[in-house]
C-alpha cells in the first residue's frame, strides 16, 4: 500500500487538521469491506507527516535514512496505537459520550 514517487498523494487531507487527517489514515473504517490501512510502513508514516507539513523534505529524508528497521517498526506501531486512541476519543465526542477508560 505504499506510494511510489511521482504518483498522486497517498493521503486525502480533508479533515481540516492534521489530527483528523491522521485518524483518517485508516480509510473506509466503517464500510462493509473493512478498513484500508494507509500507514502500511514507516515510509508511509513519513509521507503522511511530510504531506501534512509536520516534517519538511529534509527531515523526512533524514529519518528515512537513519532510523534502524526495528525502531521504525516500533514508531509505526506506536503511531497506529495513537491514531486509534485519538479516533476513539473523537468518535466518543461525536456520539456525545465520554471516552472509554484508557483513551
Amino acid at each position: 500500500m505504499t506510494q511510489a514517487q511521482g504518483k498522486p498523494p497517498l493521503f486525502d487531507l480533508c479533515g481540516g487538521h492534521p489530527a483528523l487527517d491522521f485518524v483518517n489514515s485508516l480509510d473506509e473504517r466503517f464500510t462493509e469491506d473493512g478498513p484500508v490501512e494507509r500507514l502500511a510502513d514507516y515510509g508511509d508514516l513519513l509521507r503522511f507527516a511530510q504531506q501534512s507539513r509536520l516534517l519538511d523534505v529534509r527531515e523526512a529524508r533524514r529519518l528515512a535514512g537513519s532510523v534502524p528497521r526495528q525502531a521504525a517498526a516500533r514508531a509505526l506501531r506506536s503511531a497506529r496505537q495513537l491514531r486509534e486512541a485519538l479516533a476513539s476519543v473523537l468518535y466518543s465526542a461525536v456520539d456525545g459520550r465520554p471516552p472509554a477508560d484508557g483513551d
